[in-house]
């Protein structure tokens, strides 16, 4: 982002945008718009532009969305599949599963900085019953965690699946913290003869910094307290 070198009057501030950074030399280019800016003005590196990636399983793979191009909440690009939005990113994924990890201790005073339930709410949604605001609700969300499922590409006469993988969030447990109040385990119904398969699962839990860091933890961990 480039900013004009000398402050107009009135205030108006007038930004653009560099368009060229050569991979050596000085010059860099930028797009003037109409008033255009002068020699001198001020350059910002704001970094790579924000992305908001949508993921699910669709035809037996893995696929992205980008919300930045596309309405990914558009029943349409799924049904049929429009592989152009929903790109596919890997192959024989049969499930995918994910929970908030959130800090839901004592909700008439400050957070503790630590997961006590797991649940697929989402924060400050309408089925969000905290009673939090929409920013508390939020930084209370301390982690994600999810699981995949990945299906072996050969089929196997002899059924070596029983049952169906489980994952942390399949087993509900309401009364060890963090809790699990719903279980929320794989569902394999859709794929044909799944018990003559072998699977995988892959599981991991993932901090969210951004809600950790953003000032909502308790005071005594430099946060206003939510």
């Amino acid at each position: 982002m480039a900013q004009a070198s000398v402050r107009p009057t009135p205030c108006n501030l007038t930004t653009d945008t560099v368009t060229n950074v050569p991979s050596s030399g000085a010059n860099i280019s930028v797009s003037p718009g109409v008033s255009g800016l002068a020699v001198g003005s001020i350059i910002y590196n704001l970094g790579n532009a924000p992305t908001a990636h949508a993921y699910a399983v669709r035809n037996g793979n893995l696929t992205m969305c980008n919300y930045s191009a596309y309405n990914c909440g558009n029943a349409s690009y799924a049904n049929p599949l429009n592989s152009n939005v929903w790109v596919p990113i890997a192959n024989n994924i049969v499930a995918l599963r994910a929970q908030y990890g959130r800090d839901n201790n004592n909700l008439a005073s400050t957070m503790t900085g630590v997961v006590s339930t797991y649940n697929q709410i989402t924060p400050a949604s309408a089925a969000d019953t905290s009673g939090l605001s929409p920013f508390c609700s939020w930084a209370r969300t301390l982690s994600l965690r999810m699981a995949v499922v990945a299906r072996s590409s050969a089929y196997d006469k002899t059924s070596p699946t029983a049952a169906v993988p489980t994952w942390t969030g399949a087993t509900v447990n309401a009364s060890t913290a963090p809790t699990n109040p719903t279980a929320l385990g794989f569902d394999l119904s859709s794929v044909a003869n799944w018990q003559n398969y072998r699977y995988k699962t892959l599981e991991t839990t993932v901090p969210l910094r951004n809600s950790i860091w953003q000032g909502g933890q308790a005071s005594y961990q430099g946060g206003s307290g939510c």
